[in-house]
Formats: C-alpha cells, structure tokens, sequence
C-alpha cells in the first residue's frame, strides 16, 4: 500500500484518478440544476422544485439513491444538484446538509463551491434556516480549516496528498474560488428581483463571525476582506458594519453570558490590552477588513463617549492621554478599561502605516487619522476655537516617534506614486517579505497616471499638515496659507466634515478586481477541472492541429444567407413642379392646401387644451363635494386594570358624539367618469399627428427651401413675386389656434422667418404693406417686424413714421416701440440726405408724439417715448441749426401748456451740450441753502457765441411776452404752468449765462482790473442777466394804483421759484469771481484815515454773515468751500471798525446758535469761526496806528462767552479737567498777547486787568474739585508765562474776581514772585512800587484773607500788605502795630520749603527798621517791649537754625524729623539769633551805640560758639566764608544794633544773588 501510494505521488496518475478526473469535469459541467440558468440571466435565480426528481419515490434514480446510501461523493453531489434534495429548503436542511458534510470530509472542496453556488441563492431571503443550522456551520468551519490549514499526524499527510492530486488544487485556492462565487452573488444580487447585495452580505458576514475565534483565521479574514471590499463598492457598509458592532460589544461584555464576561475578565487580568477584531496594531493583509472593523470601532468610541470625555479632559484639564482615559472610565463607568492603544486616533495611524501604498484605501485612512489628529474640540466644551487636538495625544517619547515613523511612510508613499505616475512597474515600499495577496493591483493593470500624480499632491500636504506646528497652536488664519498647504481641504478637516475623499480613490482597480472575481468564476462554471494533457488527448501547442481545429469549428456554422431584396417606394411627399415656383397664383393655391390642412391640426389642439381645461375646472369644483361630514354616535367600553385587593367593577361606557367622513357615491362616480374622459382625451392628444399633416408640413418646408434656392441661383422678379405673395399668405393662416400650438407655431414661425429675411426685409414695395398688416393685426407684431424696414423706401419714410405716430396709444405701445426700433433716422439722415422740408415735417410729427406722451408719460408708454426723444435728438443735431429754432419755438409752445415732458427738454439739452448734472442734483436743495450750486464748466457744445447771444435776447423777449400774454401768467407768474420745466430751465440759462461770461471774461483777459472797459462789460452783463430772469422774479403793478401788485410766484410755488432766484444769484456771484473781485478789495476803504460810514456797516455785515453762515453744515463740509475760504481770510480784513454794540449782538447769536462745544471742535470750521470772534474782538491786532473800537469790551464780552461755554461744558461733564485747563491757559495766553495800539501804561493796566478778570471767573463758576484742578493749573501757567509787570494786571484781577480767599492767596503770591523772577530790570527800577499799586486786599474778608496767607506760605503779599499799611498810616502808633504783628506772624509761620524761607529776610528786615525806630524814642516802656519783641525773633530764628524740627515729642528729645529748610537759610538764622542776643546782653539792655567790646550772656557765648562750630559740619562747608564773615561781625565792638539789617545785607548778597525780591534790602 505504500508504495502503491509512492508510485502515486511519484507519477500523478492512476487509471482510477484518470476516471475520476473525467468524471467530476463532466458532471460540474453539466448544468444539472435549475439554478444553473441563473447564469446565463440576470439576477440570482429563485428555482422552483415542482418538477426535480425524489431520490425516494424515482426509480431511475435507484442506482444515485444507493450511492447516497453509500456516502460516495459523486453520488452526494448528483443528488444535491438535481433532486429535491438541493431544489427544497426544508430537504436541504433536513436531509442535504449531510451530503454536504460528505463532500467536505472526503476534501471535494472545489465541488462543495459549486453545490453552495446553487443551493444558496435559496436561502438568502430566509438566512436563518442556515445560521441556526449547527451541523451547516460546522461543515463550513471544516471546509475553511480544510483549505487552509495543515492536517496533522503522517497518515493525514499521506491522505490530504493523495486528495490534493484527485481534486487538483492547492491550499488557499478553493478559498479564493469561494470567494468569487460570493461576490458572483453579491452583483447577481443587485440586478432587478434581486434580493439585494445587503442580503447576501448579511448571510455570508454572519456565517464567517458565528465560528469560535474567527478573527484569527487567515481563511476567514481573507473571505471578510472581499465581503467589506464588496460592501464598499456597492455602498453597503453599515449593514456590515452593524453586524460586527454587536460582536464588538458582546467581545467588550455588553449584552454577553456569564460565560464569555468571565473570559473576558481573565483577559484583561491577564495584561492584555482591549480586545479587537483586528488584533495588533493593524492588518497590512486585511486592509479592506481592517477599515471595516477601525469604522466600527470609531463608531463604538463616539457611542460610548470616550473620545468626547478623553479630549475634554485633554483641553480643560491638560492631562495626559493615559490619565484622560482613566479619567473618562470613571467618569462613563465603562464595563472595561479601555487600553491607551486602542483609542482610535492610534489605530488609524498604525493602520496608515500599514496600508500597502498602492491600496486603494490608502488615502482613506490617512484621512481617518488627519480627522482626529487635526480636530479642534474647543467649541463642544464652550471654549473659543483653538489648536489642534493631536499633539495632546502624541506627547511621550513612543508616540512622537510614531509621528517621526508616518512622516517617513508618507514620504516613502509618495515615492511610490511618483514613480507609478510614469508608468514603471515598481513594487510597493513595504518591501519584498509581503505575501502575494497583500499586492495592491492586478499585474496586468495599470493605474491612471493623473491618479498618481495626484496622491502625490495629497502625500506632500499631509507631510505640511503633520509637520506644521502652529496647527497644534491655532495661531493661524487657514485661508492665508501656501497653496501647497490645500486650504479648502485642511478647512473641511479642521470642521470635522466626514465626506471621503472618493476623488483620489482607484474606483477602477476595484472595479476590475472585482471583474475578474466574477470572471474567474464564470471561467469555473462553463469550463472543467484543469487536466494535464495525456496520451491521446489533442495537442494545443502544434500550430497545423491549431488551424485545422479552427476550420472544423467554422464548418459547424450555418452558411450565410443572401441579403433581402430592394424594393423600390414612393415619395411619401409630391415633388415640387418648377412651374409652381415661378407662377404666384399656381404656389398660393398649392400652399393653401398644405396650411388648410396645418391650421385644422391647430385648432384641433386648442379644442383638446380648452377641453382638457375645462375637464380639469370641473373635477376641481366636484372633488370638495366628494366627502361630507355626519354626525355620529358610539359607546366605548372602558374596563380599568383594578388593584391588587379589588377587581374591575364593570367596564364604563362613554357615549361619544363626533361628525365622521362619508364618501358621497354619487360625486364619486362623477368624478370616476371625468377622470375616464381626461384619459380618453389625454390619450387621443398624445397620438402622433396623422399622416397628412406631416405631409403637409414637409411639403410646404420643401417648397419654401426650393424658392429660395433658385432665387438665390436666378433672383427673379417672379420668383420674388412668389415668395412674397406667399409670405402673406402664410400671415394670414396666422391665428390665434396656430399660436397656442407649439408645433405649428414654430413651424409658421420659421416659414415667416425666411420668407421675411429673403423676400420682404429691405423691399422697398413692401414698407407700406407690411406696416399696414402689423396696424390691423397688432398680435402679428413681434412675428412681423423684424422684416419692417422703412429706411429701405426713402421717399415713404416720414409717412410711414407719421402713421406709427397716429398709432400710439397705451394699449397699443409695446407695438409702436417696435416699430420705432425700425425707423433708423441716422441712416435716412445719411444716405437719403432728404431736404429741409421733409425735416421739419418728421419734426412736428415726432413733437406731436412727443404731446401726445404727455408731460408725465405712464409706465407703459415710457419705451417709445424714450425712442422719440432719440429720434427729436438725432434731427435737433443733423446739420445744426437748421431746427434750433423750431426747437425753442415747439418746446417753449408746448410748456407753456404743460404738454410735453421735461425729459425732452433735458434729452435736447444733452444733445447740445447744455446740460448740467449739478444743477438737476442740486435744484431741490437750492430753496434750503443761500449757496447756490458750483456752476461748472461749459462742454463742448454746438451752440456758437453768436447763437449765445441770440438765444438769450430770444428767451428775454419770449418769456417777458409769455408773462405778459395772459391774465393767468400776469397775476400768477410763470411759475403758475412752468413749474415742471424750471429744473431743466435753470440748466439751460445757467449754461448760456456761464457761456456768456466766459466770452467777455476771455475778451477782457488783457484789461486791467477796474478799467473802464470791464465796468461797461460789467453793466452789460448784468442787464442781459438781470433781462434774461426778469420774466420769473418782475413785480408786475396793476393800472389801479389802489389795487395789490402782481407777485411773479405764489406761496405754493416757493420752493421751485426760490431755486430761480438762488441761480440769479449764482450768476451774479459767477460775474463776481470772474472779474477777481475780493473782500479784501472790497473793504479796501477801511484803512483810510476817515472810512465811509457805509465801510462801517458793510464790515459789521459780513461778521454778520460769516457767524450766521459758518454754523451751516452743508456749507462748511463741501469741498474747496468758499466760506471756509473766506473765513480763512479772517486776519487780513478790517475787523477794527466793528463797535461793542454789534460785537455783543453777535455774541448774543452764538451763545443761542451755537453749542458750547464749538470752542473745542477740531474741525475746520469751528475752528475758523472762533478765530474770527477772537480776531474780530481785538486779539491779535496788528499796532500799525490804527485805532481798533471797543478793544477792551470786546475782548471781555468774547472771554465772558468762551467761559460761559466751558462752564456749561463743565456742568454737563462733556469735558474733561485736562481740556479745560489747557483751554483756560489758551484764553490767559490771548490776554497776555492782547496789545491794541494808543494806549498807555494806566489804561493797558486796566484792560488787561478787567480780560484777566473774565478769564479767573472760570475758577468761581466751576465745582469745588474743578477749580481746585484749574486752581493749580493757574498757578503753573503764571510761573512759566508771567513775568515782569504783566503779572500786575493778573494781580489786581485775582483781587476783584476771585471768590475763594484761598485761591486769591495763593494766586496773588504767584503773581509777586513772578514779578520778581527773570533779570528784566523793572523790579530795580520800579521796586515794589507797581505791586504795591496793584495790590488790593478784600476788606470784607480781610482777616481771612491773611489767615489763608500765612496758611498757605505768601509770605510776599502779606509783606506788599504790611507796606500799604505803613504807607497810609506813617506814624509811631502804627508802626508798633506792624513791628507787633510782624512778630505775631513770625510766631505762626514756617516755610515749608526752601522755596518759601527767603521771604522771612523780608519780614526780619522791616521788625528790625522798625525796632531801631522805636528804639530811637528813647522811652523806656517802648524799649522794654522792642527788647521783648526782638528776643522772641531772635527765638524763633534760634529754632529756624535747628538742623531737625523741635515741634512734637520727637522734636522736644531732639529726635524731630529733619528740617525742610537749606543750610545756607540756618546759616543767616543762626547769625542773626547770634548778633541779636549779643546786642542784647541781658533784659532791659540793648546796644544801641558802638565803641565798647560787647558783654557776652552765657547765652550769647553759646549762640556764637554754635556758630562757629557750623563750619566744621559737613552740610557747611560750601559757607566757610560767610560763617567766618558772620562771626567777625557780630564780635567786633564797631558793631551795634542799628548795624543788624548790614549784616543781614552782608550775609543775604552772599547767600541769597538770585533771589530779585531781596534786592530792596541788599
């Protein structure tokens, strides 16, 4: 036995293996079932069983029924192919199913295809007789284990051999024929009663995923890649995809016994990560399977909302991917604990990794993954759009090498492409270890090389798009991007858009790998088993047997048979005689036939469209009336469901009262009977036309095209009479039947068309006819007048216009418009050169329509009216001017009495040149505006200077005659009928006058300005102007001198008259310009030592006019505005003559005209009107002699108004403290500059005295925080502005005006010291005379006032204010008094700074001149009290000297805060403390003479001890000097008191040079 199974292998064949060889050729060649037709026809066949043959009850079937009995497999498969066995659901499953286990276990694993491919189709509408069937899918799961795997133990080896050579196949091929017979049913499937490819793919799906661990099975996987491949191919994946989504969910433990969910739990204890379909990281052999299962997968990770919770934890928290998850399993209570790798942004990258590069579904997955890599999650949490997802998922070191790894695939893809798209063979980048079935295409196909290319494109954006980090970031504007970085693309990803990219998909490799599945399938079914040729079979490689098989194939074949015979037929369409073409009678009355017969087919179609119509009218009335609603009646029976201790009772009854529908028989068999009738009538409209009316449409096509090709050979007068005898007779045939019918309306259409286009168009014979055909059939319009061509017939033309114009009427306009459109009068006007007369003939006839259009025209007659304009126009220019004069005349007639529209006044006036497209816009606004509009310059026109001039004189003599003629135009005025016509008028005289002007101006170029010959010209003008608008604005008086005079408007008539006069006025402001006349010029006379008293008022005039004038919007914000430009002018005109009177009253207008904020406006003209009121009152004027009226007054009524605005601005917080301030010191800064001529130094005092105190009542009229704010303001602009005697002014002024005491204070300290400052020489000059002067201390609040002094530091006025009282009571008494309260003063005060301590040496100068002079008195109670008085200064100056402050505790222990004042102030205090005590040896005693060494007190030696000690301190050493110098002289015996001011002198020249206040005592 073994070495009879040795020869076997060795040698192939047996005589055994040779039968059977045969055998199972010939009978799966055999169509034996009744299936078998189901190839040949569309669509999976459904075989019924009544005729197959019973194993059991044929006896001809004895012999198959006992190798059934015996298991043989060919007996087996006999019965299954042509018995009921394999014709009957309920037999296959009860009884078929073992025969086909027979064949599978015997390894007749090719024939088990066959037996599925016929069995199956009968189950794929019932799946579940087969899923359920154990024992079925047990053979199945064998037939796949058989196929593919490897038998074990050596006599399986031996076996399985021995089979394979039987059946003669290898592994894996019977797979793969079972795969092309799925797929074979897959398309069957889809054809019309099929079952649908859903079926079959729910069937096969099911029965490969019932099996124990099939996604581990290479035989399974390779079977489910081709079922998804299909899927997607026939649009059919949710149904796939449904299936294995369950599995996934009883895989994961949903839904599943306890069974699988403890094997599943062990799995996950056990370390492994989530279970999946496509186990590792992806599938690069099962791509097709693999996208299938990752979709599932992506639709189970949005299902559960893992992905959601993952990136919300991602984006709001930052965690990580591995925290984000275990986070989002808590959070959702997931029955499982999802492992990192399995989330899918993960998988679909692994995935695109593996995907070969030729696959078809490559660029889909990339896709996948970019859809999740490149997500923006932020809206869906609330959040503003922001970055990329992706990088928050690739962060530690594996997974930005997973990054590195799909940068390097996509580079290597690319490659690929690149290469394919030039047609080379080229293998895929995985390289040489794939398996054979991972290739991506057929080897004898060969991709489109623009596909190629074009995923080239795509791998180069998904690099730019995994490589651009500012993605990740959202800091980039995506429609700005690089083209390369396809915008439009990654804008549609970044959106989260899930459309596939189908457009870089190879649809034609799946097509035709799919082709040659169901090829190869069908090459299986009609040819046999592959057989090696043996001895005797034929020999298919000699050529010579080739040949002769090929001739005995062809003998096989019926002989050709002869073609039919031709026989001959008659033309279905009488041929056309010539003699008919030339013989108009003979072709008319052959044609009348032909369109008798064409014109009863029309109305025998209108009579089926009324019909129709009417049948439809009816049912539509009867269908409401098919149901009615009665009122009916029903009980319900209501039975509750009870309690648990009580049953129902009985059941409750509810009568219920309600209208039901009813069908009305009646109606119903009515409309049954309409419908019927519209189906008969539809039925009888829809038959083709008979033959006759075709013959005769043909015929008479025949005959017009004969006609026009012999004319166009031999253009004959009578073939040309033929023609257009039958284009009339066509016309009449036209009706209104022949029109509703689209056939013949085209056909009568088409006919006329050429007819018309050969024959009529440009006929001069014709013109006459033909217009009087379209007047007496209007409908015949739009079909005839294309071959309308008056232009043709010269002599006609202005009678034929004149018809169409005694034509027009609104029901008929769109007629004449036509017709007009055929009228070329330029044309006519060029070649026909017809003369004057017939000019003026069409003239008056185009006028007359254009009256007949009426003044206003309607809507419907506005196209031919516009067409009359053109043509009034195209006459009005033709050899100008012939008809300007019938022009005026006609126009001017025919407004008078509102006949006519004033758009041909405007359509004229273009047509000349005339027109102005500022006036027309600014005519209506004229009335609200003194400006009349810009006149601008003329164009070029027809009219010559001459003509100008003519048709002014003409227009003055015709309106002054107009207005005269009749009662109505006397008493009412022009204005009364031309109303309408006043725009286009205004345009016109605007035009002529600005001709006009411009001819004189030009004449007048070379004269001087002034001379005589422009006053003439000047008069002229103006009486022509004047002339020209007399008629519209002439006061006419009555004969009856009592009667009322005749106004040239009425009230009503205003608005338009008003624009009359504005024009008027533009005129007379153009003469004006014209001829450079100026303000300036004007007001010339002003500067004259005696101006006219008329100047006077003219200047006041103007100032009137430029305030009222400068407030009007439209005026000042138009462009190059000439008020802006005068009011520019401001400076150089004579403001000087305007007196307070005036001044005030316009001041008074501005205050209730104007808004508070003008004074702080920016714009132009703000700007500009203030500076004129300041100008005007006196700010700024020039010292050139002349005298300026009422300075002072009117510059305190403008400051008195500035600061009433910014106080009612302040109020109404509209401004702010910084605006205000800075406009305070603008209006202190025009005080300081104010400087009229003539007037000396008392005067100016109290002028500028009187403005400062206009300008400091800002201070009392605003809150306590804003003056306190404009208080401090003052103040820096009096220290960096005033100096001098200018601050006098300003002094006098803060006395009289300032309501706060502390703000007077403070205000006129300032003033002295600025008095002071500078080195002008008029405070060594004048001294504190002017100060004194100007000095004037509230008596009211006097005490107060030198309460806030002292408070406040001004120190200098309170020393101004010890003079003044010194000066007005110089006697002993008094002067106590000072030295007394000067000492009191003293006692109060310390500078606050060393800004502050000089002042003191004031004071200590004057306590010490009047010490000495009461000392001088030599009465002894006066002594003692000086002494008193004297040693309390000296005390104080003791305590000024201190380095540190003695006030408080601190100060008391010596530990006082350091003093504010300098060293060298503590160097004059401490001397004169010193000299004082050594002057003063003890009480009672003074040194008043020298001569004797001075006793030193113990106080004494201290004081000069101290003294002396300074210079050895550090803070000292700059005034050694003085130190020295100050303890010489108070030491040397010469020395007394009288000599304590020389010291004072000595030490504050040293000390104290640049203080200008101490120069008095120096």
């Amino acid at each position: 036995m073994v070495s009879y199974l040795a020869s076997i292998v060795r040698y192939g064949e047996t005589p055994e293996t040779s039968f059977n060889q045969w055998a199972w050729s010939l009978v799966l060649r055999l169509k034996l079932h009744r299936n078998d037709r189901g190839v040949q026809q569309s669509g999976l066949a459904v075989p019924v069983y009544d005729s197959a043959l019973d194993t059991a009850e044929s006896v001809t079937l004895h012999p198959l029924l006992k190798a059934v009995k015996a298991n043989i497999p060919l007996g087996c498969y006999l019965a299954l192919a042509m018995t009921t066995l394999g014709h009957s659901i309920e037999k296959f499953c009860a009884e078929g199913i073992p025969l086909l286990g027979v064949l599978v276990q015997s390894r007749h694993l090719r024939t088990v295809v066959h037996v599925l491919d016929k069995i199956l189709p009968l189950f794929y509408s019932c799946q579940y007789y087969l899923l359920k069937n154990e024992q079925f899918l047990s053979y199945v799961e064998l037939f796949l284990h058989l196929d593919s795997g490897v038998p074990q133990g050596v006599t399986q080896q031996v076996t399985h051999k021995v089979t394979q050579h039987l059946t003669g196949v290898n592994y894996g091929e019977n797979v793969k024929l079972l795969s092309s017979m799925i797929q074979t049913h897959i398309f069957l499937s889809d054809h019309p009663n099929g079952v649908g490819p859903a079926a079959v793919l729910e069937f096969w799906v099911q029965l490969l995923t019932s099996q124990q661990l099939w996604h581990r099975d290479r035989a399974t996987l390779c079977l489910l890649d081709d079922l998804c491949k299909a899927a997607f191919q026939y649009s059919q994946e949710d149904c796939v995809q449904k299936l294995l989504y369950q599995q996934h969910k009883n895989a994961l433990g949903y839904h599943c016994d306890k069974g699988m969910l403890s094997s599943l739990v062990s799995w996950i204890v056990a370390g492994n990560i989530t279970p999946s379909f496509v186990e590792g990281n992806a599938n690069s052999s099962q791509v097709w399977f693999a996208w299938m299962v990752l979709n599932m997968e992506s639709i189970f990770e949005e299902d559960s909302q893992l992905r959601r919770v993952v990136e919300g934890e991602l984006v709001i928290n930052a965690l990580t991917p591995d925290q984000a998850l275990k986070k989002a399993q808590t959070q959702l209570k997931l029955p499982i604990v999802p492992s990192l790798q399995r989330l899918m942004i993960y998988r679909w990258a692994h995935q695109a990794l593996a995907t070969p590069a030729g696959h078809p579904l490559m660029p889909l997955i990339w896709q996948k993954f970019f859809l999740l890599y490149l997500h923006r999650p932020g809206p869906q949490y609330g959040l503003p759009v922001d970055g990329c997802i992706g990088r928050r998922f690739f962060q530690s070191a594996a997974h930005v090498n997973l990054l590195n790894e799909m940068k390097q695939r996509l580079t290597e893809v690319a490659d690929f492409h690149h290469a394919a798209s030039k047609a080379l063979r080229v293998e895929n980048p995985e390289g040489s270890d794939k398996s054979p079935e991972k290739a991506s295409c057929s080897p004898d196909y060969l991709t489109s090389p623009e596909l190629h290319k074009e995923l080239v494109r795509l791998c180069n954006v998904l690099i730019l798009w995994l490589e651009e980090e500012s993605f990740q970031k959202g800091d980039t504007y995506i429609p700005s991007l690089p083209k390369q970085y396809d915008a439009h693309r990654l804008a549609k990803v970044m959106q989260n858009q899930q459309d596939l990219w189908m457009e870089y998909v190879n649809v034609e490799l799946i097509h035709h790998e799919f082709q040659e599945a169901l090829n190869h399938w069908l090459q299986v079914q009609l040819e046999s088993h592959a057989t090696c040729p043996s001895a005797g079979e034929t020999d298919f490689t000699n050529p010579l047997s080739a040949k002769m098989r090929i001739l005995n194939n062809l003998k096989k074949l019926d002989t050709p048979k002869p073609p039919l015979p031709l026989q001959t037929m008659r033309a279905p369409v009488p041929v056309i005689s010539s003699a008919t073409l030339v013989s108009q009678k003979d072709a008319i009355q052959l044609m009348r036939k032909d369109l008798n017969i064409l014109q009863q087919h029309a109305k025998t179609a209108a009579l089926w469209e009324s019909q129709h119509v009417a049948l439809n009218s009816e049912i539509l009335d009867t269908v409401p009336k098919l149901y009615v609603n009665r009122e009916e009646q029903i009980t319900l029976h209501l039975e509750c469901r009870g309690t648990s201790n009580k049953e129902c009772q009985g059941a409750a009854q509810l009568t219920i009262q309600f209208e039901g529908k009813h069908k009305n028989e009646a109606v119903s068999q009515q409309l049954h009977a309409l419908h019927k009738e519209v189906r008969q009538l539809q039925a009888e409209a829809m038959k083709p036309p008979s033959l006759g009316v075709v013959e005769a449409a043909v015929h008479v096509e025949n005959f017009i095209t004969a006609l026009i090709n012999i004319y166009k050979v031999q253009p004959m007068p009578a073939i040309k009479k033929v023609g257009i005898g039958l284009f009339f007779t066509l016309v009449e045939y036209v009706c209104d039947e022949t029109q509703r019918n689209p056939p013949t309306r085209q056909f009568f259409t088409s006919c006329i068309e050429i007819l018309g286009q050969v024959f009529i168009s440009g006929t001069k014979s014709e013109c006459k006819c033909l217009l009087q055909t379209i007047l007496q059939n209007r409908r015949l319009c739009t079909l005839l007048s294309p071959y309308f061509t008056p232009v043709a017939s010269p002599s006609e033309f202005v009678t034929l216009y004149e018809k169409v114009v005694a034509f027009l009427s609104e029901d008929n306009s769109d007629v004449v418009f036509m017709l007009l459109t055929k009228f070329d009068i330029t044309q006519w006007l060029s070649v026909a050169k017809p003369p004057l007369s017939e000019r003026t003939q069409l003239l008056e006839s185009i006028h007359l329509a254009l009256n007949a259009c009426g003044m206003e025209p309607e809507e419907d007659i506005l196209m031919p009216f516009n067409i009359f304009c053109k043509h009034w126009t195209n006459l009005l220019q033709y050899q100008f001017p012939d008809h300007y004069s019938d022009f005026l005349r006609l126009f001017v007639q025919s407004s008078s009495e509102q006949l006519l529209s004033p758009d041909c006044w405007k359509a004229s006036l273009q047509a000349l040149g005339c027109d102005s497209a500022v006036t027309e816009q600014g005519s209506s606004k004229k009335s609200d505006s003194a400006e009349g509009p810009v006149v601008r310059d003329a164009a070029k026109t027809l009219l010559s200077t001459e003509q100008v001039r003519e048709t002014i004189e003409w227009l003055s003599t015709s309106f002054c005659k107009l207005r005269l003629a009749s009662v109505d135009f006397r008493t009412f005025g022009l204005f009364s009928k031309w109303t309408p016509y006043v725009p286009v008028v205004n345009t016109f005289l605007e035009y002529l006058i600005k001709r006009l002007i411009d001819i004189e101006v030009a004449n007048l170029a070379q004269e001087p300005v002034g001379s005589s010959r422009i006053l003439a010209a000047l008069q002229s003008l103006y009486s022509v102007i004047a002339g020209l608008f007399k008629p519209w604005v002439l006061v006419l008086e009555k004969e009856d001198a009592s009667s009322q005079p005749c106004y040239p408007w009425l009230e009503s008539d205003t608005p338009v008259a008003s624009t009359v006069v504005c024009l008027f006025a533009d005129c007379i402001k153009l003469l004006h310009e014209s001829f450079k006349v100026n303000w300036v010029s004007v007001l010339s006379d002003a500067w004259n030592p005696s101006p006219h008293p008329q100047t006077h008022g003219m200047i006041v005039c103007l100032l009137y006019m430029m305030v009222l004038l400068a407030k009007e919007e439209q005026l000042i914000g138009e462009e190059e505005s000439p008020l802006i430009n005068l009011l520019g002018q401001t400076s150089s005109l004579p403001w000087q003559l305007v007196g307070i009177s005036s001044y005030e009253s316009i001041i008074s207008y501005c205050n209730s005209h104007y808004p508070p904020s003008v004074i702080l406006a920016k714009d132009a003209g703000a700007e500009l009107i203030v500076k004129l009121l300041k100008i005007s009152a006196g700010f700024g004027a020039s010292s050139d002699g002349h005298i300026h009226l009422d300075a002072t007054l009117k510059c305190r009524a403008y400051i008195r108004q500035v600061v009433q605005f910014l106080s009612t601005l302040e109020q109404s917080g509209k401004i702010t403290l910084a605006v205000l301030e800075q406009e305070m010191a603008k209006l202190l800064d025009d005080v300081v500059i104010f400087n009229p001529p003539d007037m000396d130094l008392q005067t100016r005092h109290l002028s500028l005295s009187s403005l400062f105190m206009e300008t400091l009542m800002m201070l009392n009229t605003s809150s306590i925080t804003t003056a306190e704010s404009l208080r401090g303001s003052l103040r820096r602009w009096i220290d960096s502005r005033v100096q001098g005697l200018l601050a006098m002014p300003l002094l006098t002024a803060a006395c009289h005006s300032l309501a706060s005491v502390r703000h007077m204070a403070e205000t006129t300290e300032a003033c002295i010291t600025s008095y002071f400052s500078g080195d002008s020489p008029h405070h060594q000059e004048l001294g504190w005379g002017p100060i004194l002067a100007s000095l004037q201390v509230p008596e009211l609040t006097m005490e107060e006032f030198l309460q806030e002094c002292l408070s406040l530091g001004s120190y200098l006025t309170l020393y101004v204010y010890l003079l003044q009282c010194l000066n007005t009571d110089q006697t002993l008494t008094n002067e106590m008094k000072i030295l007394l309260t000067i000492s009191k003063w003293l006692e109060q005060v310390y500078p606050s700074s060393a800004k502050e301590e000089a002042k003191l040496f004031l004071w200590w100068h004057k306590a010490m001149q009047l010490s000495l002079v009461q000392l001088e008195q030599d009465d002894p109670i006066l002594i003692e009290s000086v002494i008193r008085i004297l040693l309390s200064i000296q005390g104080r100056q003791s305590q000024l000297a201190e380095e540190r402050l003695t006030s408080g505790i601190l100060g008391a222990i010596g530990l006082g805060r350091r003093s504010p004042l300098s060293p060298r102030f503590r160097v004059v205090a401490r001397s004169l403390s010193a000299f004082l005590l050594v002057q003063i040896p003890a009480e009672g005693q003074v040194r008043l003479k020298a001569g004797s060494e001075p006793r030193l007190s113990q106080k004494a030696q201290q004081a000069l001890s101290a003294l002396e000690t300074m210079s050895s301190n550090k803070q000292y050493m700059d005034y050694q000097e003085q130190l020295s110098q100050a303890s010489v002289f108070i030491k040397h015996p010469e020395h007394c008191l009288q000599d304590g001011n020389n010291l004072l002198s000595l030490l504050v020249n040293t000390l104290y040079p640049e203080v200008h206040f101490l120069d008095s005592i120096r």
